[in-house]
């Protein structure tokens, strides 16, 4: 019996064991399903496309058993089990007798009116339900199997291939579901992020972010009541499940959005991130969000070449996956290249208020050194401690602590794809090359900020600060000779990523200078001004 004959004596409402009056049939690209009124049979179409292979009758076999065992993790009251469809003298039964030609997974039927995506459209789900949602799916996360095999997946490599293999399975489709330029558009920010990022994807390697996930976290693919039920995950290709819990969480998230509901979008990435505390999970959203869509809309195209697929559902298919490219288009527009920057010089030559005017004009994270320093020390910040030099809180040991805070602290930042400026003197070597590695292993672009004064202005500058009072400084006209015996030339930086100003030039001109030294990084293109600063250390 070939296989198209198969499905349609499945039709048959006398050969289900629940006896039901009719049977809806249900089809994708690689399963037909068999609705009764309670149970679901899915069978796989006996098809290879390279990342699947169900072709064979022993890998439907295997696969079904692998789709109930898998999906038992997140839904163990749906799947009860894989069914043999036999065949005796041309009549077809559940397992009963005769040979077998076939597989198939059933399920509990689960009520529609309790599918998120019903839910959705009618308006029901609350602030509670995304809640309860994104804690059952971050206690998953949390306990989904890692190993040294599945941390693997999440290499820069093993992902650059899984974008190839996209590429290469979507050039055909190009002038028929996404155009030639969004095409190669999307082809180059990917690569792009993929080369200027790696340390982000080395560090959630890590921090054991890599899991066994579901892989398929869809909004028709979760039914809320009576218990929380997510199915139909991944079970034909383990890369595609073994990822980044972010690809998971961000499969969903485009799903939503790509379906209208984005303020549902954020308000489960919010509790999700409340949940998990996985605050590395923002600088990759837009990445493997962008990925989702892409994936979509690749599989929606597929259905195009399939001859069981009518004209009218072709069409709508095709509209799909139109839609779906140009959100991944637009996710790969959205995607963030973070920097670092450091302040270096000298008291009293221009290093704060220059921080200041840039992360103002780039929306810059600003973290400064004075007044973490006063925080280890627990003091406030408009405190002054005119200690001698190298000495109490300025001693070298507590100078190293101030140090290694503000590192932490500007990690917190750059995991997360937001750009930073370190404010503080960086007046040694070895302080500016741990910043430096910072950088690279997260992958932000590194640039250090040298402000130069002469002494006659620095003084004038330093005795009206004192007199004032105001700032977290402590920096005085005393030190200033003591500071110029240890520092140590900014000669160990690519003069690309070192921008040297003279801060006696009016601050337009000195914005100028950083803004257009910065706008000819490779890659990064125009830098546009955003007003406000993003997270300012309090001072």
């Amino acid at each position: 019996m070939k296989h198209h004959e198969m499905i349609q004596a499945l039709l048959s409402p006398h050969l289900y064991p629940d006896r039901p009056q009719r049977v809806e049939f249900r089809q994708t690209h690689i399963s037909s399903l068999f609705f009764t009124d309670h149970y679901v049979y899915k069978v796989k179409k006996p098809v290879n496309f390279g990342f699947l292979d169900f072709s064979t009758l022993e890998a439907r076999r295997f696969y079904c058993q692998e789709e109930v065992r898998l999906n038992r993790r997140l839904a163990p009251q749906v799947y009860l089990g894989v069914a043999t469809i036999r065949e005796k003298d041309g009549h077809l039964s559940w397992d009963g007798e005769g040979r077998v030609i076939d597989y198939a997974v059933v399920m509990r039927r689960l009520p529609a009116e309790k599918m998120l995506e019903r839910l959705l459209e009618a308006g029901q789900v609350s602030a509670d339900d995304w809640q309860r949602l994104a804690a059952y799916l971050a206690a998953f996360h949390q306990r989904a199997e890692q190993n040294a095999e599945i941390t693997r997946y999440g290499a820069c490599d093993v992902i650059r291939e899984d974008w190839q293999e996209n590429f290469a399975q979507t050039k055909r489709y190009v002038g028929e579901t996404l155009t030639e330029e969004t095409y190669h558009y999307i082809q180059q920010q990917v690569e792009r992020f993929l080369m200027q990022r790696q340390g982000i994807f080395a560090w959630r390697q890590q921090t054991g972010r890599i899991r066994d996930c579901h892989g398929d976290l869809r909004v028709d693919h979760i039914c809320l009541e009576p218990e929380i039920a997510v199915f139909d995950c991944i079970e034909f290709n383990k890369r595609f499940r073994y990822t980044d819990v972010a690809a998971e969480v961000a499969f969903l998230y485009m799903d939503l959005e790509a379906r209208g509901f984005a303020d549902a979008a954020r308000l489960f990435l919010h509790h999700y991130l409340v949940a998990s505390q996985d605050q590395g999970l923002p600088a990759l959203l837009d990445f493997y969000a962008c990925y989702r869509a892409y994936v979509r809309g690749k599989v929606k195209s597929f259905l195009l070449d399939d001859p069981e697929v009518s004209e009218e559902e072709k069409a709508e298919a095709r509209r799909q996956a139109t839609a779906y490219f140009t959100l991944a288009r637009r996710y790969a527009e959205r995607l963030r290249f973070p920097l670092l920057l450091i302040t270096c010089g000298l008291t009293g030559t221009g290093k704060t208020t220059m921080a200041r005017l840039l992360a103002g004009h780039l929306s810059l994270v600003l973290l400064r050194s004075d007044v973490l320093r006063k925080e280890l020390a627990a003091l406030p910040p408009a405190v002054h401690r005119y200690e001698e030099y190298g000495e109490g809180i300025y001693s070298e040991s507590f100078t190293d602590q101030t140090y290694a805070a503000l590192y932490r602290e500007a990690e917190r930042y750059l995991v997360q794809g937001e750009s930073v400026i370190l404010d503080a003197s960086f007046l040694r070597r070895a302080r500016r090359e741990e910043a430096r590695k910072l950088a690279e292993r997260l992958g932000a672009a590194f640039y250090v900020i040298e402000c130069v004064c002469p002494e006659g202005m620095v003084k004038e500058r330093l005795e009206k600060r004192q007199r004032e009072g105001r700032d977290a400084s402590d920096g005085r006209w005393e030190l200033f000779s003591q500071q110029k015996q240890v520092a140590e030339p900014v000669t160990e930086i690519a003069a690309e990523h070192h921008i040297r100003l003279d801060t006696t030039q009016p601050p337009a001109v000195l914005l100028t200078t950083v803004l257009q030294h910065l706008a000819g990084r490779e890659g990064r293109g125009a830098v546009s001004e955003k007003e406000g600063v993003k997270h300012v250390h309090p001072s």
